[in-house]
């Protein structure tokens, strides 16, 4: 597994391009969030692993031209498990509601997590 200094930079810039200029890449026609989950250590590498390919079937379900980018990270390690964040982003050129597109992709992910043993709420006690 890919570790050290320099991917922890890579992360943080990703953080950094998908959770916080995302308004501005909705003036530029993509939509990108993250969200993420907890899991117990034996199911991390399957829960990212459905979670991207959940994604990438939806995006083509909904008929967006170009496969979407989906990317996560362990972000914080536990005894029993660890916080995953996914980040998730999309050419919305075509559709009609963008923001509605992303909201469903988003909701099947979530259920992709829960199928996949990890949870909606994590260490931030958040929950969708």
């Amino acid at each position: 597994m890919a570790a050290g200094e320099d991917n922890g930079k890579r992360g943080y810039m990703l953080t950094y391009v998908i959770a916080y200029i995302r308004d501005l890449g909705l003036d530029y026609g993509v939509v990108s969030e993250s969200f993420e989950t907890s899991v117990p250590w034996d199911r991390v590498v399957d829960l990212c692993r459905n979670v991207k390919d959940r994604i990438q079937r939806e995006v083509r379900n909904h008929g967006i031209q170009f496969p979407a980018f989906a990317s996560c990270r362990v972000t914080q390690s536990y005894d029993v498990g660890a916080c995953v964040y996914f980040y998730f982003a999309f050419g919305y050129h075509g559709l009609s509601d963008p923001v509605h597109t992303y909201e469903s992709i988003e909701a099947a992910a979530r259920d992709e997590i829960i199928a996949s043993g990890g949870s909606i709420s994590h260490h931030h006690g958040g929950s969708a």
